[in-house]
């Protein structure tokens, strides 16, 4: 039996249409709605995020702050006091980790007397021969020790002077990718040195807890706390043997500080300058 209904007419087919580009319209509107929400949770959520990171930041930096003065006041002190400076220090030339708490704030601070290293803008002295000859026995020792580590102690000296003399032109510098320019003053950090011609990461890595820069050139050495390797490549005697009136404290101790806040960790690394209490250096990194 055939069907003799009619076939929809032009009119019908069009509404038929209509109705199909209305639904996918709402669809897509739908659709939209829900990424757009969707995006304005994440966002808002972001933003508190960031919000509770920058508080617990600022909340850490005055904790710091305070730990940081109490530091630079006890190190006065133990400057005019040789027996305690020597006290205070163990076998590494540091303090004992100092740890408490504050308002929630876990806070754990160590200070190190960088006089027990060796300053590296005392080597832009050419005349002061004490240093050079030590650096020169320590790099020459660690040269035996270590495979990784292979320098020519002199050929870093020499770098290091030009780096710092304004006068020089090194072309080598310009020449690396990408190319850079020599710094013409002092050494900052001790990690600059990290860019001097000769010197690569590895062989840094293991030079680095025996060498510091020192905001002047010119600095003495606490021979009475140095570390086992730096006492040999300067010869010095038993420590039971040196008067601790004639050492102390140094000028410039460095103040590690590792503070923790709603599970995150926060550190500063400052270099005070223990006459003056001032702090000449500071670094939101870990020392």
């Amino acid at each position: 039996m055939k069907d003799n209904a009619p076939a929809p007419g032009p009119a019908a087919q069009s509404a038929r249409r209509q109705r199909g580009v209305a639904l996918i319209t709402a669809l897509l509107v739908v659709a939209l709605a829900s990424v757009a929400a969707v995006s304005l949770t994440a966002s808002h959520q972001l933003d508190l995020r960031r919000a509770q990171t920058s508080q617990a930041a600022g909340q850490a930096q005055l904790h710091a702050a305070s730990v940081e003065a109490l530091a630079a006041e006890a190190v006065q002190e133990a400057r005019l006091d040789a027996d305690q400076a020597a006290e205070m220090l163990d076998e590494d030339c540091r303090t004992p980790p100092f740890v408490t708490e504050v308002q929630g704030v876990a806070v754990e601070a160590r200070l190190e007397d960088l006089h027990c290293r060796i300053n590296l803008n005392n080597l832009l002295d050419d005349e002061d021969e004490e240093t050079e000859e030590g650096f020169i026995e320590l790099v020459e020792t660690l040269n035996r020790d270590h495979r990784d580590f292979q320098l020519d102690p002199a050929e870093i000296i020499s770098a290091l002077r030009d780096w710092a003399d304004p006068e020089v032109e090194d072309d080598w510098y310009s020449r690396q990718d990408p190319p850079y320019r020599p710094s013409n003053q002092p050494l900052a950090v001790p990690s600059e040195l990290l860019q001097i011609r000769g010197m690569n990461a590895d062989a840094y890595a293991i030079l680095e807890p025996y060498v510091t820069a020192l905001p002047q050139v010119g600095t003495t050495f606490n021979a009475l706390a140095a570390p086992d390797a730096l006492r040999e490549a300067f010869n010095l005697p038993d420590p039971e043997d040196m008067d601790p009136e004639d050492y102390g404290l140094g000028e410039y101790v460095q103040v590690a500080l590792r503070l923790e806040i709603d599970d995150r960790l926060y550190h500063q690394c400052s270099v005070v300058h223990a006459p003056s209490g001032e702090v000449v250096i500071r670094r939101l990194q870990p020392c």
